[in-house]
């Protein structure tokens, strides 16, 4: 498995959200964060939040993980990936979504637990090799494409076709505690956050999965 320390980019969650909604849409709705050819939606770079934010979220000139989050959310915990107990290995994380029903889609990664940009970016089912966080797209009966997320343990599920044709002033996740988990892989840490409602709305349900999502209608969402 090569990486390249050279491409080492920062991977900061929330203002990621909008750009990974247009992506997906742009290149056949597949997915979130990554390059076309391996279909997966991990982030890479950082940019804004949507251009329709009323609220616009606090950038420093050189966007630091730690000051983003000092001004744009509640900091609750930082934990260096390699402390943390709670980190998924391709295995686990194939046997926990699975579980939740996404078990015959292609899940990604994007970074080692070094915080370095990898090539192979689809799990194995049978690998014991760790990664920070996993992304996977699904879409709805009805059509709604939705990127699920797995960040160390913490999981969300980002409704782009909701977020796309509402423009609300700002995104919705859905998660399923007021707290997500975000990951740094400049400095190579996880961030456990509650972002201003003005940055992100995070609404919750009791869990994510593809039953969950099937039921979430864009009225569902509103009423949460």
């Amino acid at each position: 498995m090569k990486t390249h320390k050279a491409k080492r980019k920062q991977h900061i969650f929330i203002p990621l959200l909008a750009v990974g909604a247009v992506v997906v849409i742009i290149i056949g709705l597949m997915v979130f964060y990554q390059v076309r050819k391996t279909k997966n939606s991990s982030a890479q770079t950082v940019s804004a939040v949507s251009e329709s934010a009323s609220v616009e979220p606090w950038q420093p000139e050189e966007v630091n993980a730690r000051e983003y989050y000092r001004h744009n959310a509640k900091v609750l915990a930082v934990t260096p990936v390699k402390e943390s107990k709670k980190v998924y290995s391709e295995k686990a994380v194939e046997q926990a979504l699975n579980k939740r029903g996404f078990g015959t889609l292609p899940i990604h990664y994007a970074y080692d637990t070094d915080g370095e940009t990898i090539e192979q970016t689809q799990t194995d089912k049978t690998s014991d090799t760790l990664h920070p966080q996993y992304t996977v797209t699904y879409r709805a009966k009805n059509g709604a494409y939705w990127t699920v997320t797995i960040c160390e343990d913490c999981i969300s599920a980002y409704p782009v076709s909701y977020n796309l044709e509402h423009g609300n002033s700002a995104e919705v996740l859905i998660a399923e505690s007021e707290s997500i988990t975000a990951y740094d892989s400049k400095e190579n840490l996880f961030f456990e956050v509650i972002p201003k409602p003005e940055i992100l709305v995070l609404k919750q349900v009791p869990a994510i999965t593809a039953e969950a999502l099937e039921s979430l209608t864009a009225q569902e969402i509103e009423k949460l």
